[in-house]
C-alpha cells in the first residue's frame, strides 16, 4: 500500500478537483497476492467510484507498479456488515421483497396450526 498516496496524487492530477475530493480522496486499499481490495466510503460512493473511475484507478495502479492487478471494489459499511451476522442490502428492495417473503411463510404456517386445532 505505499503506493496507494502516489496513485490517488495521480489521479487528482487527472480529475476535476471537487470529483476527487468528493469520491476518491477518502478511499484505501488492502493488498493480497495479485488482488487489491478498494474501499469507498458507502456503498453509493463505491457503486459511483466502480460505474465512473474504475479504469482509471486500474490504470493508474499499473501506471505506477508496472504491474497489474484485480480490483474489487467493495464499501467500508458492507466490509462491516460482512464482519457481523447482520445481512447487508444494497438495495432496499431486497429488504422489503425478504420481509415479504418471511411474512408470507408466517402466515402459511398460521394457517396450518389453525387448521390443525
Amino acid at each position: 500500500m505505499e503506493f496507494w498516496p502516489e496513485v490517488l496524487s495521480r489521479i487528482s492530477e487527472k480529475i476535476a478537483p471537487a470529483s476527487f475530493e468528493t469520491w476518491l480522496k477518502d478511499t484505501s486499499i488492502e493488498i493480497e497476492d495479485d488482488l487489491i481490495t478498494f474501499y469507498a466510503k458507502n456503498e453509493f460512493s463505491r457503486h459511483w467510484i466502480e460505474q465512473r473511475y474504475a479504469d482509471l484507478v486500474y490504470e493508474t495502479i499499473k501506471e505506477v507498479t508496472g504491474k497489474s492487478y484485480t480490483i474489487q471494489f467493495v464499501s467500508e459499511e458492507q466490509e462491516s456488515y460482512q464482519n457481523t451476522n447482520i445481512p447487508f442490502y444494497s438495495n432496499k428492495n431486497e429488504v422489503i421483497d425478504e420481509l415479504f417473503e418471511k411474512i408470507e411463510n408466517l402466515e402459511a404456517r398460521v394457517v396450518y396450526l389453525e387448521s390443525k386445532l
